[in-house]
């Protein structure tokens, strides 16, 4: 799983998604998303402003930490439905994960099938629950 490739996910609702990690010529895109996505998730995910500026994008496209896994999910069609965000800690033992979804897209499943497939791939990376 933890290879560059996409994986198909389906929710409990019978959705599918591809999630895939996320890549320099994703910005564009994950800028759009961001403007589909309520004020109020926009604070829970980043836990302050609503604002999500061209560094904070650079971060979630380009991340030079060895840490940090940064993940797209996107609708059968192409469209970015969501994104996620692995954090670890310097060994490697501990991680964070946060998840933001388009507000047009919450209840099918999404989020949870998204945090499943994050668990999944950190247990690879030999992260402890």
């Amino acid at each position: 799983m933890t290879t560059e490739r996409n994986n198909t996910l389906t929710t409990r609702t019978g959705f599918q998604f591809e999630v895939r990690r996320a890549r320099p010529e994703d910005e564009l895109t994950l800028a759009e998303f961001f403007t589909h996505v309520t004020p109020a998730d926009l604070r829970f995910r980043f836990l302050g402003g609503v604002k999500v500026s061209h560094e904070r994008l650079v971060s979630m496209t380009r991340s030079d930490d060895a840490g940090i896994y940064n993940f797209l999910a996107l609708a059968m069609d192409g469209m970015l439905i969501a994104v996620a965000t692995l954090a670890c800690d310097e060994p490697r033992r501990h991680g964070e994960v946060a998840i933001c979804t388009r507000a047009d897209h919450k209840h099918l499943g999404v989020s949870w099938e998204l945090l499943s497939y994050i668990a999944k791939y950190a247990e690879e990376l030999g992260l402890h629950t």
